[in-house]
This record gives structure tokens, sequence and C-alpha cells, in this order.
């Protein structure tokens, strides 16, 4: 073989190779950020559900969980589209986040859910753009009088 045929067969394998590894690096990216995401929201989730058992009344315990769930501004983000507060049934409180249910579904505990939308940053057609992650996280209640 001489040399200008290594040489093109060279540049042929390196475009085909590129070829199958360049979607194969977006996909791991996409996976990546999935699982960054979900972390964030099971991280937000906990955080909210700790501060609002360290309140000792309802009121107080949405406040604080409130403040809590501002810290993530979405909109900076670009990819973490929406943050969302559930009930225990797992519906959305009508604009509300930072809702708990403080000691009533599960009594002397506190449940946080959350539900985060995330935009992938490489969509493949065959897949969805967007995903959801839901969190509950339920804590006792350490602020409130033994019964």
């Amino acid at each position: 073989m001489g040399t200008r045929t290594r040489a093109g067969q060279s540049v042929v394998e390196m475009v085909a190779g590129t070829m199958v590894v360049i979607p194969i690096i977006l996909f791991l990216l996409d996976i990546g950020t999935l699982i960054v995401a979900n972390y964030i929201n099971d991280d937000l989730c906990t955080r909210a559900a700790r501060a609002a058992a360290n309140q000792s009344t309802a009121d107080e315990a949405k406040a604080s969980a409130q403040r809590v769930l501002q810290k993530l501004d979405t909109s900076k983000t670009g990819i973490l589209t929406d943050l969302k507060s559930l009930d225990a049934a797992g519906k959305t409180p009508a604009g509300e986040l930072g809702f708990v249910d403080y000691d009533n579904v599960n009594p002397g505990h506190i449940v946080a859910a959350t539900r985060i939308s995330v935009k992938l940053p490489v969509p493949f057609p065959f897949l969805p753009q967007t995903a959801d992650f839901t969190s509950r996280s339920v804590l006792p209640i350490v602020a409130q009088k033994a019964r």
C-alpha cells in the first residue's frame, strides 16, 4: 500500500469514527444533565423538608420551605425550567411554592414534595425534549413538643 492510500484510509476512518463518537458524547451529556437535575431536585426537597421540620407552626413551616425553594432561580439556569411544590396526593397546589404538609397526613411528620422540569441541552429526535423529576421527603417535626 502506498503512502497516499494509507493517508486517505486514515482520513476516512477518522471521519467515520467522528460521526459515531459525537452523537454518543452528546447523548452522554443529556444523561449527565438528567442525573444532575435529579440530584438537585432531591436535595432541594430534602432541604425544604428539613427547614420546615424545624418550625413550630404550619405557617412558619411553609414560609421556611418557600425560602429554601426560592433560592433556585430557574430563569437563570436555562436547563432547569420549572420548580413546583406538590401536595400529599402528588398534585400541584395553585401557585404555592413551598407547600408542605405539616402534621396532617403523617402525624408528627412534615411531608415535602417537589417536581422539577428539565430541558435537555441536546434534544435527540427520538427522545423527549424535557423530563420531569419528582421527589418526596418525609421528616419528623423536631420543633414540636412530644405528645
